[in-house]
């Protein structure tokens, strides 16, 4: 990933990376120990990073936040997928390998060998100096390569430096007869001699300057091409229902559910295809609890004991699925997540994939439920409806945003992909809308 600036690393500022490697491994860009096997943990960090580089998505380093979050998605991507992460594992081992430092010598010196090891390589200026130390001669070699030499002339030196303090000692007014005891005070200086401290110039501190806030700006705002696909409107309402507000969502605009609303779409042939993948982004202020914990989010047709009904609900934390495959209660084919996939106070992106003999459920770009069906499904006859069961059970409470249905199986990576989108451009862009039957984002309240 490119730096925005020259004096800018997201990976370093953000998330704390030093290594030079740039862009870092999967491991060190999710801060993992080197080839994780434990999927959860994987996730979490993935989760825990992403969730972190989205609170400078409005910063002028938008971009950098948007090109970092792509990274990271790809990374969980390849990491949680088996066949993937083993040949990403062995590239990363052989490039490590062949970055790895030189061996050590096979033994060192031991402290008895010390003085027998060659002498370390010495700085030049220390080698310099002690080259001038070893060559110069000591005293004795001097005077035995000189003889006696000029004696007078040391003689004369002497006497001149006695001369010298006796001088010293008749200007100090001191009696040259007067020896100093320890037990004499000091001798006090006039006033006139004492050097006072020049007075220190103190002037105002000024306060640092506070750190400029950081600017609010637009997301980032890619080119998108020209066939971006539009959010169809909401084509009319089941009749008795109230319909929903509409708020702040996911991208845009999205709607608000209280537990009373609905939405309906009329039933059309084009709304029934074979194989399908429906999504959508999801909201919960709270968990639903209580014998019955179900709640519906989108789903076509009566009930799930009329032929040919899909559904994509919540019962509790869990994430669920339902599919009739001819009618009635034996026909009806349920898929049900762990508990605690669903969290509160975030966006969460759910996906259902029916066809090829399995029924699978996605939240946020992962695996969590799958059901084998053993038969195709039967196109249903009635509407799609958001925020209840059709026939007016389990009503929703919470926000949707960006539901969309598509006449294909999404892959695992393209689903991946649509979790970790956080730019609406992007989300509805040519690549992302392959194969798409009709969107709906909610953002002309509905009509």
């Amino acid at each position: 990933m490119a730096k925005v600036d020259k004096d800018f690393d997201p990976y370093l500022q953000w998330l704390g990376i030093r290594d030079p490697q740039r862009p870092p491994n999967h491991y060190r860009l999710l801060a993992l120990e080197p080839y994780e096997e434990d999927g959860d943990i994987i996730q979490n960090a993935a989760d825990q990073r992403m969730a972190h580089i989205r609170t400078y998505q409005a910063s002028q380093y938008s971009k950098a936040s948007q090109l970092l979050l792509n990274e990271i998605s790809a990374a969980k991507l390849c990491l949680l997928n088996s066949k993937k992460k083993a040949a990403y594992d062995a590239q990363l081992r052989a490039l490590l390998a062949s970055k790895a430092p030189p061996p050590p010598p096979a033994a060192a010196p031991g402290l008895g060998d010390i003085s027998d090891a060659p002498p370390a390589a010495e700085d030049s200026v220390v080698a310099a100096v002690r080259q001038l130390t070893t060559d110069a001669p000591r005293p004795a070699e001097t005077y035995a390569r000189r003889g006696n030499g000029p004696l007078w002339t040391y003689v004369g030196i002497a006497g001149a430096v006695l001369a010298l303090v006796a001088l010293g000692v008749v200007l100090s007014g001191d009696p040259p007869d007067r020896v100093v005891t320890k037990n004499d005070p000091p001798k006090r200086l006039p006033d006139n001699n004492v050097s006072k401290p020049k007075a220190i110039e103190t002037r105002p501190v000024k306060p640092p300057e506070p750190a400029p806030a950081r600017p609010r700006s637009e997301p980032f705002v890619t080119n998108p091409p020209a066939d971006v696909a539009k959010p169809t409107p909401v084509a009319s309402r089941p009749t008795g229902k109230s319909s929903p507000k509409f708020g702040p969502g996911k991208f845009e605009m999205g709607a608000i559910f209280s537990g009373r609303e609905a939405i309906a779409v009329p039933h059309r042939s084009e709304l029934e295809p074979q194989d399908f993948t429906l999504e959508t982004w999801v909201w919960l202020d709270e968990i639903p609890s209580g014998k019955e914990a179900r709640r519906w989010l989108i789903n076509k047709s009566t009930n799930e004991h009329a032929s040919g009904y899909f559904a994509l609900l919540i019962d509790g934390d869990h994430a669920a699925a339902l599919v009739n495959l001819g009618g009635g209660s034996e026909g009806a084919v349920r898929a049900r997540s762990d508990a605690g996939v669903l969290k509160t106070g975030r966006w969460q992106h759910l996906a259902v994939t029916c066809g090829q003999g399995a029924l699978t459920i996605w939240c946020d770009g992962r695996q969590v439920a799958t059901q084998s069906l053993k038969r195709q499904r039967p196109a249903g006859s009635g509407p799609l409806v958001f925020g209840t069961r059709a026939d007016e059970y389990g009503y929703f409470s919470g926000k949707l945003d960006e539901a969309r249905l598509f006449g294909r199986i999404l892959s695992a990576e393209e689903i991946g992909q649509h979790a970790s989108c956080e730019n609406a451009d992007i989300w509805r862009s040519a690549a992302m809308i392959a194969g798409l039957i009709e969107a709906w984002g909610f953002e002309s309240g509905g009509e």
